[in-house]
């Protein structure tokens, strides 16, 4: 039997998988912890609070079996705000401010939860070719939302306009989404957006929600959040002591990077959070974690130097978490 090609240019681009260019959209990864009340990126993967001099709470929720919303996400993001300020709410970014091509576009999510006192969300995207640190290309979507105390799905179709050649592109180029209490709302009143199955497409319509297999999910997540720890004696890499004080371990990574990541690791005070395991069957605490400044290549392993003592020049050894649930390694790579 013979094989037929597909004829590509009769099919719609929704028809294709990876359509969604909102990576997490359905909230179900949360490497750094479940609850913070601290601005940035602190809970679900990819998703930023901006408190913007506002107080709130951001965590990832979960539905009984057999309630989900919509009866499809098992999760969803809520940010429960005591005091309200202007811009304080989600934010989201997607890399590379090409990601979208001239034409129509599509933004949808699903919402519930209480309004502003102004009694809406500003949601809207800009492009920043040069990233956040830099100016504003345009705002191609402004809108306004009133939620409902009901999940429902909210849908905001808009116009790209073309990049002109003159445009200049960085490294940290992104579309920047965001639902926020408006920047003309300073009131202080509390307010609760509770957000999944966000989606952002090419196209003038909001197709069904793509959903992609966990794995694929995570992985995607990892190029900007690698974190490795929460369980005791958690093997880190193997790798060799150069001098008695200081241990180097190749850390591979599950996918590549961003960027070279900045790291961030749990209270190294005390000795009590990593060890490195030596050739004499002894664990030698760690007082310090860096990146190794030279040769690091964020697509394939990153290489970091551990402070300890007792070590034997030339020996293998094994950095592990020591016999701590709260130790943790994360490497940063976000927008």
């Amino acid at each position: 039997m013979a094989v037929s090609r597909i004829n590509e240019a009769g099919l719609n681009v929704n028809q294709y998988g990876n359509r969604n260019l909102i990576i997490n959209g359905k909230m179900e990864i949360a490497q750094r912890g479940t609850s913070s009340s601290s601005n940035g990126y602190q809970t679900v993967d990819r998703m930023f609070m901006n408190l913007s001099g506002g107080t709130a709470t951001m965590s990832q929720e979960e539905a009984t079996l057999g309630s989900e919303v919509d009866d499809q996400f098992q999760y969803w993001l809520k940010i429960d705000t005591t005091t309200g300020d202007n811009n304080c709410g989600l934010i989201y970014k997607v890399e590379n401010v090409r990601a979208l091509r001239e034409g129509k576009a599509t933004f949808s999510f699903y919402a519930k939860g209480t309004n502003p006192n102004g009694g809406s969300y500003t949601v809207g995207m800009q492009r920043l070719p040069a990233g956040s640190g830099g100016s504003t290309l345009d705002t191609p979507l402004n809108s306004t939302v009133t939620i409902t105390s009901t999940w429902t799905r909210y849908t905001f179709t808009f116009d790209v306009p073309a990049l002109a050649n003159t445009v200049t592109e960085t490294a940290g180029s992104q579309l920047y989404l965001y639902v926020l209490q408006p920047s003309g709302d300073a009131s202080t009143n509390a307010w609760e957006l509770n957000i999944t199955g966000m989606q952002l497409e090419q196209g003038d319509t909001a197709t069904d929600f793509e959903h992609r297999t966990f794995a694929d999910e995570l992985a995607k997540c990892q190029r900007y959040l690698y974190r490795i720890g929460g369980a005791t004696y958690t093997r880190i890499g193997t790798g060799f002591s150069y001098n008695t004080t200081a241990h180097n371990t190749p850390v591979p990574l599950p996918v590549s990077m961003r960027a070279i990541p900045t790291l961030t690791t749990s209270d190294l005070s005390g000795g009590s959070t990593f060890a490195v395991y030596h050739a004499n069957a002894n664990l030698a605490a760690v007082s310090n974690i860096v990146v190794e400044s030279g040769g690091t290549d964020p697509t394939h392993v990153l290489s970091i130097n551990s402070t300890t003592s007792g070590l034997t020049q030339g020996d293998v050894g094994i950095l592990v978490t020591n016999n701590n649930t709260s130790a943790f390694l994360q490497f940063d790579a976000e927008l």
